[in-house]
């Protein structure tokens, strides 16, 4: 009986949560707000994390993280620095244990310069404590401008967020720049300002950058100039210490880059630029491609931020442009190579010197890769297509897809060594296009490269297999004079004739039009005095005609009859 009867417990209650279920079921159809209520809800916050940042003039700030918490006992976290040494003290009630934690264990994301400050509390009524510590470079200022970057906010989801930042009096901050940043690029949240140099408000999220765009009250930047062997970098004062590491990196590396590009740089400039409020990180460096010579060397002044060995090989990408440029291949007509290698020889010095930052960055590239095969596929023909002036896909696929093609190259022909030997044999070379590149790839690397190439969609032609007569017949036609210009210009037909017969595999046509190439080439000094010759003979003669000279032996002479004779007459 005992055991029917809890049996016949256990279906009554079974039966009662069934039907409490279907109750339930059928309130939430009557009333969709019930289920909705029931997926949004969120329990009581037990604590809230305030922080503070006071800005100097020179853009350092001192962090205070204020945590307070109105339960008498509980546990917590909160983001610390890990390189940087910062100060606790407990204002109410005490820590009974705390832990230090790797930020990808508590939050699922690697921040490098973080841990996790794991701890427990108790208290007789409410607990409160702080954190605080310096933040360098937590504003990056050249004058007129300024951006501030806050550190990374992060603590738990049991607890509220509050952040204030307080600027110099005389900075003002911008309109519509001051922004809260989550975790995904559509979690931003304006932070309308208090007054002109200040923001007060709640943070939406628990992990968390706030963003402040100002203006700093001067005018222009006051600047210096420091100058180490052929570089000259030109700073505000207050970065001048990264500005010596950076000339220190190029004069350190500069012999290696003169024996892989076989080229020498003179008067180099370098110097840093804040970036658009909207682009902070967006690009790391750049070399404006304009006019005949390429122009100074700009570097984010924000990347001085980052792990060392990022802008190290952000400051080693710009200066290898300058080196391809001085080899004689114009971003122009490479880009995608230009940036491939900046970037593969770039990662492999700053490697080769030991910097963190660049294996990271190999890393990260390497993931992007495998993104970027299954995206694109092996169809990166798109490269060929890329100017200065021209995207024909967004940036990441087309930095990704230039560096994919140079490593990939590099791997199979021997990593620097390889593009060194490429670099000598262009020396000196015209090289008018990717199919003439491709050949001096192949040159270097003792076999055809442009099946490799064509195989990534390229669609260039193999000129290592013919012979190295169509080199000699481009440099031929380019040593011809601008004086002999009609006839250089035939000869360039010819040639591009030639090219286009081999494309097609016309082997006996291409080898006809080379000669013809040749042979006007050569001939464009002797065909360019005949022509002129023959010009100048044709105009006197039209000038003595137009003068009578030849007018008597050209007027009919009229004939008269005398006696038994016929006369001509004068």
């Amino acid at each position: 009986m005992r055991g029917r009867g809890g049996a016949g417990r256990f279906l009554r209650t079974r039966m009662m949560g069934l039907a409490l279920i279907s109750a339930l079921l059928l309130l939430s159809t009557l009333n969709p707000s019930l289920s909705s209520y029931q997926s949004t809800y969120q329990p009581p916050k037990v604590g809230i994390y305030t922080y503070s940042y006071k800005v100097d003039r020179e853009g350092s700030a001192l962090v205070v993280i204020s945590y307070r918490s109105n339960t008498p006992s509980g546990s917590s976290w909160v983001l610390v620095p890990k390189f940087s040494s910062w100060v606790n003290r407990t204002l109410r009630g005490r820590i009974t244990r705390w832990s230090l934690h790797d930020t990808s264990d508590v939050v699922g994301i690697n921040y490098y310069f973080y841990k996790a400050l794991n701890f427990t509390f108790n208290s007789e009524d409410y607990f409160e404590f702080y954190i605080e510590y310096n933040f360098t470079c937590a504003a990056m200022i050249i004058e007129p401008d300024g951006i501030f970057y806050s550190s990374q906010i992060g603590f738990d989801g049991f607890s509220s967020g509050r952040v204030r930042v307080i600027l110099p009096q005389e900075f003002e901050i911008k309109s519509r720049q001051s922004l809260a940043i989550g975790r995904t690029t559509s979690s931003i949240y304006p932070l309308p300002p208090t007054n002109r140099n200040y923001v007060e408000a709640d943070l939406p999220e628990t992990l968390m950058r706030v963003e402040i765009g100002f203006k700093t009250g001067e005018d222009s930047p006051n600047l210096m100039s420091i100058t180490m062997g052929n570089f000259t970098f030109q700073t505000v004062g207050r970065y001048s210490n990264y500005a010596e590491r950076i000339l220190n990196l190029y004069n350190r590396t500069y012999e290696d880059l003169v024996d892989i590009f076989n080229v020498t740089l003179e008067n180099i400039r370098v110097e840093f630029f804040l970036p658009d409020f909207n682009l902070l990180f967006s690009i790391g460096g750049y070399v404006p491609f304009t006019g005949g010579t390429p122009g100074n060397i700009h570097i984010n002044v924000f990347y001085t931020r980052y792990m060392e060995g990022y802008i190290e090989v952000i400051s080693l990408h710009e200066l290898i442009h300058h080196f391809i440029w001085a080899a004689g291949l114009s971003p122009d007509k490479f880009l995608w190579f230009h940036e491939g290698i900046a970037q593969y020889i770039s990662i492999e010095i700053a490697e080769g010197l030991g910097y963190e930052g660049a294996f990271e960055m190999e890393k990260d590239l390497n993931e992007s890769i495998v993104k970027l095969k299954k995206s694109e596929g092996e169809n990166l023909g798109f490269l060929l297509r890329w100017t200065p002036s021209r995207r024909p896909r967004d940036m990441w696929t087309l930095y990704t897809a230039a560096y994919y093609v140079v490593t990939m190259l590099a791997g199979k022909y021997g990593g620097l060594q390889y593009y060194a030997r490429f670099f000598k044999l262009i020396n000196g070379a015209e090289v008018e296009d990717n199919n003439v590149l491709t050949y001096y790839l192949s040159l270097a690397a003792g076999e055809p490269v442009a099946p490799l190439l064509n195989s990534l969609g390229f669609n260039v032609l193999d000129l290592y297999v013919y012979p190295r007569l169509i080199v000699e017949v481009k440099r031929l036609i380019d040593g011809v004079s601008p004086l002999f210009l009609p006839y250089k210009l035939v000869a360039e037909q010819l040639y591009r004739r030639a090219i286009a017969g081999m494309s097609g595999n016309d082997v006996a046509g291409a080898n006809n039009y080379l000669a013809l190439a040749i042979l006007v080439a050569k001939a464009a000094p002797l065909l360019t005095i005949m022509t002129v010759a023959s010009i100048i003979l044709a105009s006197i003669l039209y000038a003595l005609r137009k003068a009578g000279v030849f007018e008597e032996y050209e007027r009919p002479r009229r004939v008269r009859r005398e006696g038994g004779g016929y006369y001509l007459e004068a």
